[in-house]
């Protein structure tokens, strides 16, 4: 039963269309990182800085649902570098933000 800390969130992409992110975590105790990038379907240019946040809050969301679903599924988490696509790639979920920053998910089988 892995318990995944968050520790970074990085927006990629954020000057041209699209909204891409790099969450970044660690499994347990280990020292070496893993990384989720989500493909976001919003465009940032019209964005502000508080409209940005929650956009990503909306994607760790998503990215959330979709570690719980794969680890239900297969029974291991996903790829280290894997790549979501937020339109094609995320289970059905509440859309609502969450606090990416130090979120802890234990996952349990």
């Amino acid at each position: 039963m892995p318990t995944l800390t968050f520790i970074e969130a990085k927006p990629t992409n954020s000057d041209k269309e699209g909204l891409n992110i790099l969450f970044i975590y660690k499994v347990d105790d280990a020292t070496q990182s893993r990384t989720i990038h989500v493909l976001g379907a919003e465009t940032s240019w019209g964005m502000n800085e508080q409209q940005k946040v929650e956009y990503m809050q909306k994607l760790f969301t998503g990215t959330l649902a979709y570690v719980k679903h794969h680890w239900e599924t297969y029974g291991e988490l996903p790829d280290t570098d894997k790549q979501l696509d937020s339109q094609s790639d995320f289970p059905p979920y509440q859309p609502g933000p969450t606090a990416w920053e130090g979120y802890t998910l234990q996952l349990v089988d």
